[in-house]
């Protein structure tokens, strides 16, 4: 067994990074990677589909300020440890008056 120094937590925060993280427009896992990056990057307005760039430019903005300084002090610092903290829930006004399926195919 490891130094505790050099072990690994196996434990993990009540709830992950991504848990209320903004959904993305449709999960990785569904259509692969190159459909997912080509939803996220691109300009969507389809039943399936509802991803702009000022709704990708909000999210950035807001996980920015989530993140706050860490990016500069990472680079400064490649052990530097990052405090966790719930994201909170990212609002889209272009999203307000759609109806949302859980897994609709």
């Amino acid at each position: 067994m490891a130094p505790p120094s050099m072990q690994v937590p196996t434990t993990t925060p009540p709830s992950s990074a991504h848990h209320d993280a903004p959904s993305p427009p449709l999960p990785p896992q569904v259509h692969g990677p190159d459909k997912f990056a080509e939803i996220s990057l691109g300009e969507f307005d389809t039943p399936e589909y509802i991803w702009n760039h000022e709704m990708r430019r909000r999210m950035i903005e807001k996980l920015s300020l989530h993140v706050g300084e860490f990016p500069i002090q990472l680079q400064a610092n490649c052990t530097a440890k990052y405090d966790y903290c719930p994201l909170p829930r990212i609002a889209y006004p272009e999203l307000a008056e759609e109806i949302f399926c859980h897994r609709y195919a």
